[in-house]
């Protein structure tokens, strides 16, 4: 019998998928899709049973015994990392990062209980690990003595949905507060030359010299 499928909503047929699909030996006719974008795919299907010289016709309309469409819901994820931030050597910085999913591609919810892994070029802590909490954040405080610049990245896995399903996420490679973040330390010296010897009755100018840097 051939069954054919109607999608509405997210998503798109697998290539090469054919539609109307001939059902097998056990009477199931198998139609694959995919989605790029979170949402909601919606599933129908029809066919018309012969036997006898009589033909009926079914869809999934949930009438008589027949079940209604099937659904199936994309989930996405994201994680961000926040603020960047130009500080004076020897304060803390603390990074905040944001897991979030939704199953819409708008609402985007917190997500509690997830791992965020850290990493530090410059300063310190290299390396941490803290877990999200109601609000979907985990942070990381970082400091420096010297001058220069922390970059800062964050990771994640996410699992939902059915089981073996999970996302992974990093701020790695992206862009905006969704690629890594930075800190920046300065610092300032003063300096007072010169020294000298001289005559009672003569000036002398002392000079100080006043300078930062970021590196």
């Amino acid at each position: 019998v051939d069954v054919t499928f109607a999608l509405m909503g997210a998503g798109s047929a697998c290539p090469g998928q054919l539609n109307p699909v001939m059902t097998d030996a056990e009477g199931k006719a198998r139609y694959s899709i995919m989605s790029d974008t979170a949402g909601v795919s919606i599933v129908n299907a029809s066919a018309c049973v012969s036997r006898c010289g009589e033909n009926l016709a079914v869809a999934t309309d949930g009438t008589g015994e027949n079940s209604g469409p099937a659904t199936k819901t994309w989930w996405d994820a994201r994680i961000s990392l926040s603020p960047n931030g130009i500080n004076a050597v020897g304060s803390d910085h603390t990074f905040t990062a944001l897991v979030e999913m939704t199953t819409d591609g708008t609402t985007w919810l917190p997500v509690e209980g997830v791992t965020v892994d850290f990493t530090n070029d410059f300063g310190t802590p290299l390396t941490c690990s803290a877990t999200t909490d109601s609000n979907g954040e985990a942070t990381f405080t970082i400091s420096s003595d010297a001058a220069g610049t922390s970059t800062v990245n964050a990771s994640a896995t996410v699992a939902y949905g059915d089981p073996g399903e999970y996302i992974d996420l990093t701020t790695v490679g992206g862009t905006g507060i969704h690629g890594p973040a930075t800190k920046i330390w300065w610092d300032a010296r003063i300096s007072l030359s010169p020294n000298g010897t001289n005559a009672v009755g003569s000036d002398h100018t002392f000079t100080a010299l006043v300078e930062m840097t970021t590196d």
